[in-house]
């Protein structure tokens, strides 16, 4: 998409699109429950409304909105100062004390955030009310000197922002995976009481294992595990929807539609690739070429690359489409598009 500042809010409008759609012999599928989640659209709308609100002021955005490019191009149109996420610090010597401070949706760190609410007069927190769940509980168990475990990705803004909520009596390990609960489990443990809290937009069926792994293993040993069960509710419903969807057993290709950073669609990418080996992490319909390559993102190596699907077009039929929560339905829809010009020419 390419966006300009005439460029409306249609681009975040979320319009109920049909579940199936019929362009020639290619059939579309798409799932019950798409788009963005409540919390991205409660950060979309405090961002539009402050820039709406103060035309005349500089507005400083701590990384990006929600992890989707599109959107943080649609935001730099509209004049927001985007500052990347590993130069955060940098605000204190670019930015005056009456410049427009805007947090994420899923946050930043405490300490940070600190120290920008002690010097900035003018701070919008967007920081999605699920994240918080996970800090309050990460606080209190900490407080209590548990030892404080995570089910998430190491280095995501929104585990780091988590793991600075905890207070200096406890120590926290991230679980990115079961492997690395299994290896945890073989450690030796020096603490009794242990505090699971997971990142918002983890799979839940790989979580609840997770969890119901951890307590069989410490309460036998004789421990205590507490869990903070947080995935996010639109998380967890768009992956059963899009469960769902792929239980179909003549889809012959799967699209994931979002931002790469994003890690609610980067499990729907999980998802989608343990059902379909015909599965494609696009970001928008540009990733889809005429000459029939698709430029893919390939999560496990965190690299971009080249597939071309010519070969295989004879034999597609069915194509399943899922979008991350961060993903703008019109995203989708130029995707749609993409594919219904490709089916007039093939």
């Amino acid at each position: 998409m390419t966006i300009d500042n005439k460029t409306s809010l249609a681009f975040f409008a979320h319009k109920p699109l049909p579940k199936v759609i019929y362009l020639g012999r290619f059939k579309l599928l798409l799932p019950e429950i798409f788009g963005f989640c409540g919390g991205v659209v409660h950060a979309i709308n405090l961002m539009e409304e402050t820039i709406s609100h103060n035309s005349e002021s500089r507005i400083y955005l701590l990384g990006e909105i929600i992890h989707n490019k599109n959107v943080s191009d649609y935001f730099s149109s509209k004049g927001v100062i985007n500052i990347d996420y590993d130069e955060l610090e940098s605000i204190f010597s670019i930015a005056s004390e009456n410049d427009i401070i805007v947090i994420p949706a899923f946050g930043i760190k405490k300490e940070l955030e600190e120290k920008i609410r002690r010097k900035f007069l003018n701070v919008v927190d967007t920081t999605c009310k699920d994240v918080k769940k996970v800090w309050d509980f990460i606080s209190a168990e900490s407080n209590k000197g548990s030892t404080i475990l995570i089910h998430g990705h190491p280095f995501h803004p929104e585990v780091e922002a988590s793991v600075s909520r905890a207070s200096d009596k406890s120590s926290v390990i991230i679980l990115p995976d079961m492997r690395s609960a299994e290896d945890f489990m073989k450690h030796k443990l020096v603490t009794s009481d242990y505090a699971l809290a997971n990142q918002t937009t983890m799979l839940y069926s790989e979580t609840c294992k997770i969890e119901t792994f951890l307590r069989n293993e410490l309460e036998h040993r004789g421990l205590k595990l507490n869990a903070c069960q947080a995935i996010c509710k639109a998380t967890y419903m768009r992956q059963i929807a899009a469960e769902k969807l792929l239980s179909d057993r003549f889809i012959d290709m799967v699209f994931v539609v979002g931002g790469y950073d994003s890690s609610n669609t980067n499990n729907l990418y999980k998802l989608a690739k343990s059902k379909h080996e015909r599965t494609f992490y696009i970001k928008d319909s540009f990733s889809i070429k005429e000459n029939l390559n698709i430029e893919n993102y390939q999560p496990l190596c965190k690299k971009t690359i080249i597939s071309n699907i010519k070969s295989d077009i004879s034999n597609i039929n069915t194509i399943a489409i899922l979008a991350g929560a961060s993903c703008p339905v019109s995203l989708v829809e130029e995707v749609i598009g993409k594919l219904s010009k490709l089916s007039k020419i093939l």
